[in-house]
């Protein structure tokens, strides 16, 4: 079935329909099992300003793993940074992708990976976001015109 669903869909299949909307509702990812195609892909960016190099090592080796755990894949882990339009002149930046919002707050919030995370804060100056990609559709939501 294509996301989202037509028009036809919503006048039938009430009982599926009801599913749809208790699940939406509930924030039980009904929607993205059933409908794998309206998930979309989150990032956690991460700009981090070393303070402490040798503890960070540490904390790099101890993060590593529970992002691929958390079913996060790195897509820029510190690469070379071209600045362009802009005085803002990030450190260390990190950008990993995760298959949704959902999936991406559950490592950010993670109970054993908040030690970690509080290493990273206590030896970096870090800003960590939470990011939501378009949808197959291309909108963007929030910004008309986006550049």
């Amino acid at each position: 079935m294509r996301w989202p669903p037509g028009r036809d869909w919503w006048f039938n299949n009430m009982r599926e329909k009801c599913q749809f909307l208790t699940a939406v509702q509930s924030n039980v990812p009904y929607v993205t099992e059933r409908y794998p195609e309206a998930r979309m892909t989150a990032y956690v960016i991460v700009d981090n300003d070393v303070i402490d190099p040798e503890p960070y090592r540490e904390y790099l080796r101890l993060i590593t793993p529970t992002v691929e755990r958390y079913g996060g894949r790195y897509l820029v882990r510190a690469g070379r940074i071209h600045l362009h339009d802009t005085d803002w002149a990030p450190g260390r930046m990190v950008v990993i992708a995760f298959d949704d919002a959902a999936a991406a707050r559950r490592w950010v919030e993670a109970e054993d990976v908040a030690p970690i995370h509080a290493m990273r804060r206590r030896h970096a100056h870090s800003r960590l976001v939470v990011i939501e990609g378009v949808d197959v559709a291309g909108d963007e939501p929030g910004v008309e015109g986006a550049a």
